[in-house]
């Protein structure tokens, strides 16, 4: 980054602006290696109060940088405050710690990384559901080009160290920081919760299902280049629209047991109706289905799968050599477990079967050499083994998840409670959920070649 940026005399940023016409330059006040350099203002024995943390890395980086940040936020939180950071905001802002993309369960990770660290003065925890931009590097450290703006994007704010009731006051200031730091577009609207943006991750059901799509009976023969777009060729009997079916029974199921939830899951919206949201002013657009949405949005044009060389030595241009599909690239790594598994897990705590997100991790597992469904079948009756065997998110990689069964969640209300999602249920609730099945009282049975 640094090298980029000296070389370059600054950061470029091309596509800027509502229209994509704007092209502007700046250059950041420090670029730091550790997190005691960025931490470094830190000195009096009261500390500073900082405004806000915002990670704008990928989600597997998050617990590395969480683990490491959690200290500095400890000192932060029991700080002295500065004056007001906007109008209308509490006399005392906690700081904010946020991560530019936080679908997936960022709030369970931030959670975790707080309470490891032994934080106990007020975290805001905030995130945006998806990136404000469709964006690509073009010279690490130098240049960056704005392929698209969307229209508006939720962020959720949550609050770490306090009564969820605190949230009412915190919540519309941290907006408030979060759009200064995103810049005037898009509009940031502020989010039913975590749980409503972690169950509307659009990467989970973008990108691992095209690829899905595309390379579910690849026989493993390389490809001639260029390679295949991602998005202009999505079929038209495209999964993303079924996977959503299944979320919206979650989200019903949810409703039906928590009426009065914290999160009322408003942000919880199908990929039709998300993807009206986002790019519906873009003229070109066809919104005839969700898949000639996603073949004809300018923001999308030109993107492909990710691809590597079939013979890892050969670094040459030739535009038509012979290419693989990338199975670690963030599109699986990434968007599988830090998207569709999170979601898959929650699913399972409520017991609504999701068949056809199950497909598409089953197959993206296999393809990664990963697992994280498995085959169980109860063991509480005698002729459990006799049963057909239930997918459970218990493999053997969910430490490279954040489905909630990595953080030790097995029920649907320690969960909701936990995590500030809902207070108590009604005792009519308790009782129609007394036969959901959870992933207690399993054991593991032979991985069948499927789940492998």
């Amino acid at each position: 980054m640094r090298q980029g940026c000296d070389a370059n005399d600054g950061v470029e940023v091309r596509g800027w602006g509502t229209k994509g016409a704007e092209t502007i330059r700046g250059r950041p006040l420090s670029i730091v290696g550790t997190f005691a350099e960025a931490f470094s203002s830190l000195r009096s024995p009261r500390g500073v109060r900082y405004d806000v943390v915002l990670l704008a890395v990928p989600a597997p980086h998050h617990d590395a940088y969480l683990k490491g940040l959690a200290p500095y936020l400890a000192k932060s939180s029991a700080a002295d405050a500065h004056d007001r950071i906007c109008a209308g905001a509490p006399e005392i802002l906690p700081t904010i710690l946020a991560a530019a993309v936080a679908q997936g369960g960022f709030d369970m990770a931030a959670r975790q990384a707080l309470g490891d660290a032994n934080v106990t003065g007020e975290v805001i925890i905030a995130g945006l559901e998806t990136l404000p931009w469709a964006c690509r590097i073009i010279k690490q450290g130098a240049v960056a080009e704005v392929l698209g703006t969307k229209d508006t994007v939720d962020a959720a704010v949550a609050v770490f160290g306090c009564d969820p009731s605190n949230l009412t006051n915190y919540a519309p200031a941290a907006l408030e920081v979060l759009q200064i730091a995103v810049g005037p577009t898009p509009k940031l609207n502020l989010a039913s919760g975590f749980l409503g943006v972690t169950l509307s991750n659009v990467n989970a059901f973008w990108h691992p299902t095209l690829m899905w799509h595309r390379w579910r009976d690849w026989d493993g023969t390389p490809v001639s280049g260029p390679a295949p777009l991602l998005y202009e060729h999505a079929p038209d009997d495209l999964a993303c629209d079924l996977m959503s079916d299944e979320v919206e029974e979650v989200v019903s199921k949810i409703r039906e047991r928590y009426p009065t939830c914290i999160d009322d899951l408003s942000s919880a919206r199908g990929v039709n109706t998300w993807f009206l949201n986002a790019y519906g002013d873009e003229k070109s657009l066809n919104k005839t289905s969700t898949a000639t949405m996603m073949r004809t949005n300018p923001a999308y044009k030109g993107l492909t799968h990710p691809m590597r060389p079939a013979n890892d030595d050969d670094d040459t241009d030739d535009p038509k050599k012979k290419l693989v599909p990338d199975f670690q690239h963030r599109y699986i790594a990434e968007d599988v477990g830090y998207g569709l598994v999170v979601i898959r897990g929650i699913a399972e705590l409520v017991g609504v079967e999701t068949l056809t997100i199950d497909k598409v991790i089953l197959w993206a597992q296999r393809a990664a050499k990963l697992s994280y469904l498995k085959e169980v079948h109860v063991a509480d009756k005698p002729a459990a083994a006799f049963d057909p065997p239930r997918l459970t998110c218990s493999g053997a990689d969910l430490d490279k998840t954040r489905c909630p069964q990595r953080f030790g969640y097995v029920d649907l209300s320690t969960f909701m409670r936990s995590n500030g999602y809902a207070f108590a249920e009604t005792k009519n609730t308790v009782e129609a959920a007394k036969d959901t099945p959870t992933t207690e009282g399993v054991v593991e049975r032979r991985t069948s070649a499927n789940a492998a």
